[in-house]
């Protein structure tokens, strides 16, 4: 009697502890899931403003260039391939280019 008696304790005890770690898992899971989540939203807004920014300048550039090149100045920006020169069109010879002007 005594025998089934620590037994059944046994049991409970067993029980009340995978209850206790099943708990404890769904809570770690569900906290690793909400980290990974905060996570790729950071991740995701990082990558937006780079996207944002690089446009932001490159509209900045190009603008500058085409300021500079309708008043007969001509922009160089060092660093740049061949293949990335372009010509613009000038104000006084709409017809014409007018040099060479990196972008």
């Amino acid at each position: 009697m005594i025998i089934t008696f620590l037994w059944i304790i046994y049991a409970v005890m067993l029980f009340a502890t995978y209850c206790v770690t099943s708990n404890r898992t769904k809570t770690l899971q569900k906290t690793i899931v909400t980290l990974l989540r905060k996570i790729d939203m950071n991740d995701n807004e990082l990558l937006e403003n780079s996207r944002a920014n690089i446009l932001a300048e490159n509209t900045k550039r190009n603008d500058m260039i085409q300021i500079l090149n309708e008043y007969g100045i001509y922009f160089m920006n060092y660093g740049l391939t061949e293949n990335e020169i372009t010509r613009f069109k000038t104000k006084s010879y709409q017809g014409d280019y007018s040099g060479n002007v990196r972008c």
